[in-house]
């Protein structure tokens, strides 16, 4: 269910702020066919777009995106925290995303650390997908600054590069990918 919100989510956003992802008649995809299944069809600028498994992938589009540069240029909110601190909590009201400037911050569920993130890896990225409270929780290992990016400025974002979006989905996917493994791990025990 998370991965079809979030392919919707990006749909839509993708559709209604850039123009990207279109094949002439109608989007590329349905989420269940971006969830599950392999689309084919062409951007806005004619580059040819697949979606399988979930993630979007322009060719090499997105490749050698840096996210902490991109981040960086647009200049959101800083915010900073010292070693050991709580970003948020599982349950937590979810408004933003952030991206680490510095340090790394561990990303924990099940009692356990599901990523530890460095510069320029962000985390609470279903915050802008899904209105739910938070599922994990995020807390720093070191002193960290992280750019905190709230729903008005990530749909700036992907106007400003479509490369964001994709690089966002690829992250997201695969973190969801490893939560149900996570998840069928602890049901079997």
């Amino acid at each position: 269910a998370a991965i079809l919100r979030a392919a919707a989510f990006f749909c839509r956003t993708a559709n209604a702020v850039t123009g990207e992802f279109q094949d002439g008649r109608s989007s590329i995809g349905s989420p269940r066919e971006i969830a599950g299944m392999t689309c084919h069809g062409r951007s806005s600028r004619g580059d040819r777009v697949t979606i399988s498994h979930g993630f979007a992938k322009l060719g090499h589009m997105h490749d050698d995106f840096d996210m902490l540069a991109f981040v960086s240029r647009h200049k959101p909110p800083v915010l900073e925290f010292d070693a050991g601190e709580t970003v948020f909590l599982k349950g937590d009201s979810a408004e933003r995303l952030f991206v680490v400037d510095a340090g790394r911050v561990d990303i924990l569920m099940f009692g356990r650390v599901l990523e530890r993130i460095g510069p320029g890896g962000l985390f609470g990225e279903m915050a802008l997908i899904d209105d739910r409270s938070r599922s994990a929780a995020a807390l720093t290992l070191e002193r960290c600054r992280v750019h905190a990016i709230d729903k008005p400025t990530f749909l700036k974002l992907v106007g400003a590069d479509p490369r964001f979006a994709l690089h966002v989905i690829d992250i997201m996917t695969k973190r969801l990918t490893r939560i149900a493994a996570m998840r069928e791990a602890t049901a079997k025990r």
